[in-house]
């Protein structure tokens, strides 16, 4: 796989490598780069009209071609093609382009419009903070293509006004469109959200004196009246018709759950955005497991667009829990703890943990330290004897381990960690905890542990997955991988394959294969029973 690029348009033009550092390019190279960014193909000829103004074409007719060679060299892994329909620019998987991203962000926005409007005002606000604006425009020909960039963000801000309004957010609306009315007079429709947003607002006569400045503008200017449309908003708006008044939606039941639970809704859950990623990859989530708000959702269809590996890693998670449970119950382990465990969903432990031996009991706890979380979760397996989740980490275990409920600290247990090494502190140190949990564990016990690094991990993918970072409730703690391997509690055996990605584990890689720009590692530990090998 090559490495990754960084190219920004929508800042200036920017391009950088996969480690960070930049990718120098001349004036005339950001242009013609922005050009097949924005176009599919650019002819030859119409990459001259782009990059020089009439009468300071270059002497020399193939200096166009010359540039974009030397693109292609400085960009790398044959990303600038010719074909016979002119240039185009084909980026890599690995590669982030911050126009390419705005445009899927924009386009999935819309279709969550008319499903899931919260979550697409989410991803409206987190993905319009990307565009900052387009390059100066040297030439005519240049000009022309950034007006068409900028009448598609403007396409894009009326639909972020439409499903706005549509969420009850009318205030926002007519703070923010004003100033859009008044700078894109042409576009009607603009004015047309505007005034509904300020009528909703009990702000009528606002609404309709911005329709008498419109209707004079347009006599004056052009001696005709507005749009039958706009006429008619205007006679709604003066009538107080109740068809203009609009209840929001429901919040959706995942929504509801969170707040009912007394979760925290104003910030991202891991755990939560991991239930979303399960329940995508089912074609769509289940309404008697759903626990996520607008924002985790978002958030999810956000990094989705940067970063496909993000969507993968959750898939692969799931597959490694489920191989180390059916192993480990074949092997005659009886009682799992899953540390850091979100609320049941697919390839749950206690369901994966009843298929191999139907019949022979098996207890599984869940703990986690949300506990908004763990009272939903409760409800999912309150009917279940032989399953319990419960309030805690695995400094709270080590601490009480009396009080996990189900567990026979006498007995053989698989303790599972697949989440909650990636939220530990860096300045915690987990390899002693899992030293003392070592220690608790008897013969015959096993740990399971999965955790992404930041070994490994490309420049590009660490920038992205900061994008959302801030707004975690509890942080991200990317460990390298030695402190992974330090995790093996003293006397554990490291079980066949190791230390590998954990796309090994779930059948989609090799163990030989190149780690990906998201590396995510997997180990299974045994303490092994005294008089065996």
């Amino acid at each position: 796989m090559s490495a990754g690029i960084s190219v920004i348009v929508l800042d200036g033009v920017h391009v950088s490598g996969d480690d960070g550092g930049p990718i120098p390019l001349q004036p005339h190279m950001g242009a013609g780069l922005f050009a097949l960014l924005a176009l599919d193909h650019v002819p030859v000829r119409r990459l001259r009209e782009l990059l020089y103004p009439p009468g300071r074409e270059p002497k020399d007719p193939k200096r166009p071609v010359k540039m974009m060679s030397e693109l292609r060299r400085r960009l790398g892994g044959d990303r600038i093609v010719l074909g016979p329909l002119g240039y185009g620019l084909r980026l890599d998987q690995a590669d982030f382009c911050d126009l390419r991203s705005w445009r899927v962000h924009m386009a999935r926005a819309a279709q969550l419009s008319a499903d899931d409007p919260y979550a697409a005002v989410e991803l409206y606000d987190r993905a319009f903070g990307d565009w900052t604006g387009l390059p100066e425009a040297g030439t005519e020909a240049m000009h022309e293509l950034c007006t068409r960039l900028q009448a598609e963000w403007l396409r894009a801000a009326e639909q972020y006004a439409e499903v706005r309004l549509r969420v009850g957010r009318h205030a926002k609306v007519a703070e923010v469109l004003p100033d859009l009315v008044r700078a894109w007079p042409e576009r009607e429709h603009l004015l047309e959200l505007l005034m509904l947003a300020l009528h909703r607002c009990r702000r009528s006569q606002e609404a309709l004196d911005w329709y008498e400045r419109r209707r004079a503008e347009f006599q004056r200017t052009f001696g005709a009246q507005p749009s039958r449309d706009l006429q008619d908003l205007a006679a709604q708006i003066r009538a107080a018709d109740p068809a203009l008044d609009a209840r929001p939606p429901e919040l959706p039941p995942a929504d509801r759950a969170v707040v009912e639970s007394g979760g925290d809704v104003r910030r991202l859950s891991m755990a939560r955005m991991a239930m979303y990623i399960t329940q995508l990859g089912q074609g769509g989530y289940r309404i008697a497991r759903d626990y996520h708000t607008a924002r985790d959702r978002a958030a999810v269809e956000y990094l989705a667009a940067l970063s496909e590996p993000v969507m993968t890693l959750q898939e692969e998670n799931e597959l490694f829990c489920a191989h180390v449970v059916r192993e480990l119950v074949l092997r005659g382990v009886r009682q799992f703890v899953e540390l850091g465990a979100p609320a049941p969903a697919r390839f749950a432990v206690h369901e994966v943990a009843a298929l191999p031996r139907p019949g022979v009991a098996v207890r599984t706890v869940y703990l986690n330290y949300d506990g908004a979380l763990v009272a939903y979760a409760k409800g999912l397996v309150e009917e279940l004897p032989e399953v319990e989740f419960a309030e805690g980490t695995l400094r709270t275990l080590l601490d009480a381990p009396h009080r996990v409920p189900l567990i026979d600290w006498s007995e053989p247990v698989a303790v599972l960690d697949r989440h909650q090494l990636n939220i530990t502190p860096l300045w915690e140190d987990a390899p002693g905890m899992f030293a003392e949990l070592g220690e608790l564990l008897a013969p015959g016990s096993h740990i399971a542990v999965t955790s992404a690094t930041a070994d490994g991990m490309t420049e590009l993918v660490a920038r992205q997955l900061g994008r959302i970072h801030a707004d975690l409730a509890v942080q991200l703690a990317l460990r390298g991988l030695a402190e992974l391997r330090r995790v093996v509690p003293p006397g554990f055996e490291l079980l066949e394959p190791g230390i590998v990605e954990t796309r090994v584990y779930a059948g989609k890689a090799p163990p030989t294969a190149e780690p990906g720009p998201f590396p995510q590692f997997s180990l299974v530990a045994r303490k092994p029973v005294r008089g065996t090998a």
